[in-house]
């Protein structure tokens, strides 16, 4: 086939371009760590809140929500022991004008006690002056036992023989503290260990009192 010079001289369409292919789109995959043998951080988890038991509610309804993060002292255990005792005893309306008057002796504070108020010297002055003087509210013998119970559960160190708090004196090492979380099952446990034997020892003596089957009758 022959072509004259015009025909090859015209211009020619330009051929089209060729068809590439569309890629497949690929799944976006979890970026690898560059060490294999390093796996990626998990954020921290916040610690789960034990909640109180039947101590530790009464722990805190005297001392407060703060007290789960900080640290409780004898003196303090032995104001919640009474109001617990108080409760068990008398009913939550006792228990629950103890703490009014707490907190008001706890707060009208004598001048010695410069660092911290002290709990024992307010819970004595509610159960001395309040509560037990001239049997208002309870016998005296009733709210020296109940003192009594109190001050020998609430003892944290060696010293059976006092109370410390917080702070502690000048020179002493005065200071007896522990964890709400321990102070609520330690209590609790030493509370229901006296009940059970408060129960044993009533059960004894009414059998002691009770007449032998060849008497009766």
């Amino acid at each position: 086939m022959k072509l004259s010079i015009p025909e090859l001289l015209r211009p020619r369409k330009p051929s089209p371009a060729p068809v590439v292919p569309t890629p497949p789109t690929t799944p976006t995959n979890p970026t690898t760590p560059t060490n294999p043998s390093r796996r990626p951080s998990r954020p921290p988890v916040a610690p789960v809140e034990e909640a109180p038991n039947e101590f530790g509610r009464t722990l805190e309804s005297l001392l407060g929500n703060k007290y789960r993060s900080s640290k409780v002292s004898e003196e303090e255990l032995y104001a919640a022991l009474i109001v617990h005792q108080l409760k068990q005893k008398y009913g939550d309306r006792d228990a629950s004008d103890f703490k009014t008057l707490f907190n008001f002796a706890m707060t009208d504070r004598p001048n010695n006690e410069r660092k911290e108020a002290s709990a024992e010297r307010a819970a004595n002055v509610v159960m001395d002056n309040f509560f037990s003087k001239n049997s208002i509210i309870i016998p005296v013998e009733e709210a020296r036992k109940i003192k009594e119970t109190a001050f020998r559960l609430a003892q944290l160190d060696d010293n059976k023989d006092v109370l410390w708090d917080k702070h502690g004196g000048d020179r002493d090492n005065t200071v007896s503290v522990t964890s709400f979380a321990r102070a609520q099952h330690l209590m609790q446990k030493r509370l229901d260990a006296e009940e059970k034997a408060s129960t044993a020892s009533v059960r004894r003596a009414s059998r002691t009192k009770a007449k032998p089957l060849s008497e009766v009758g």
